[in-house]
């Protein structure tokens, strides 16, 4: 049997001895298995094909030959080296990542893959993941963080309350029902002047709950109040706050890895899909509180309506806050800006639910759901 000859191919390229960072010319005499590196026309390394590592082909980037002891042989003439390779049987494996890449229909199919994949991360796997971690974390770390942040909220946007002892004491008497329920959520309610935060609720990691002077003269019964804590209630129930910082973390540290160290350029590439996400995160938690307070009312006999007409009213309430023109905030504790929260109090506020109102692109880009779709679920 005749065995057919095979050919001796010269790669030319650099040599790195692994000691010194100097590269010099060098090249390779391949023949049968057999690899001979010579540098300066003298034999430096001989080595049988099963002790070198060749680098896969990918385009027409330099390849590299890594021999078993130290040092590496690097080489653009990919041509030689695959023709080479292909007397060893070794192409197939060498060339597959090579015919893939060259392939615009395995490179789209690669591309949608690879965005299906991201997509599965980001929209499953990170909010378990962060639910998960939140259900774990220990009591301390939430008490230190509502308590850094409502000395934030004070520090900068809140003031003393206005509402008189009387006043307080009416507010956590209706309120004492709904927090008594809840006791390994170890609830508190604080009264807070709003300033420019204005009409609002907020419920902190540690189970603090803050009622802003302007809320309570926005709300026209006792009910109406009671259904918006009942929301924040849900917001603490579930953990929201932390899961909402362990998601931004998550997300943060994925897309570092997707996308390496993310300089100053891809910062600004991946800025919008981080608000994306983290709005539609916010959005999800506030359907979650919106059925948690629902499920509250319709326990304790309590009409949705009451939830629906503060929503209706609190759509309609920035007037209040901006004073009417001008783009400065004015001066919510003000009595007029006061006055005006207790006027819509007694206004009925048209139905959220039967037209205008909402900008579709704001909602869109809202961390709260638009309040047509919220309030639909809350009319009896």
């Amino acid at each position: 049997m005749i065995r057919q000859a095979q050919s001796t191919f010269v790669v030319q390229g650099l040599w790195y001895d692994g000691v010194t960072s100097r590269a010099q010319a060098a090249s390779l005499r391949l023949w049968g298995n057999q690899v001979v590196l010579q540098v300066d026309g003298e034999t430096e390394r001989e080595a049988g094909l099963a002790d070198v590592v060749v680098s896969p082909r990918l385009g027409n980037s330099p390849r590299y030959l890594t021999f078993g002891g130290s040092g590496r042989f690097e080489t653009r003439d990919n041509r030689q080296l695959d023709q080479w390779l292909g007397q060893q049987r070794r192409a197939p494996w060498h060339q597959l990542l090579h015919r893939l890449e060259s392939r615009w229909h395995w490179v789209l199919v690669s591309l949608l893959l690879v965005i299906a994949f991201v997509w599965g991360l980001l929209r499953f796997a990170l909010p378990l993941a962060a639910y998960e971690l939140a259900q774990r974390l220990p009591s301390r770390l939430e008490q230190v963080l509502g308590e850094e942040t409502l000395s934030f909220l004070d520090q900068h946007y809140l003031r003393p309350t206005g509402l008189s002892e009387q006043q307080q004491q009416q507010v956590q008497a209706t309120m004492q029902p709904l927090l008594q329920e809840h006791p390994h959520l170890q609830l508190r309610l604080l009264f807070r002047d709003g300033g420019v935060v204005g009409a609002n609720a907020l419920a902190l990691p540690d189970g603090t709950l803050v009622l802003t002077d302007q809320l309570v003269a926005l709300a026209a019964t006792e009910e109406e109040l009671l259904a918006v804590l009942a929301h924040e209630v849900g917001h603490v129930a579930y953990k929201h706050s932390l899961q909402a910082l362990v998601r931004s973390s998550l997300l943060g540290f994925t897309l570092m890895f997707i996308a390496g160290d993310v300089s100053a350029t891809s910062e600004l590439l991946l800025g919008a899909p981080v608000v994306l996400l983290e709005l539609s995160f916010s959005r999800n938690f506030e359907r979650e509180a919106d059925a948690f307070a629902r499920q509250y009312l319709q326990r304790r006999g309590i009409a949705l309506h009451h939830f629906v007409h503060l929503m209706e009213r609190l759509e309609r309430a920035g007037r209040c806050r901006t004073g009417g023109s001008g783009p400065e905030p004015a001066e919510s504790t003000s009595a007029d800006a006061l006055q005006c929260y207790r006027d819509l109090a007694s206004q009925q506020a048209p139905s959220a639910t039967t037209g205008g109102g909402d900008n579709n692109w704001f909602n869109y880009l809202s961390t709260h759901p638009p309040t047509r779709e919220r309030l639909e679920r809350f009319h009896d």
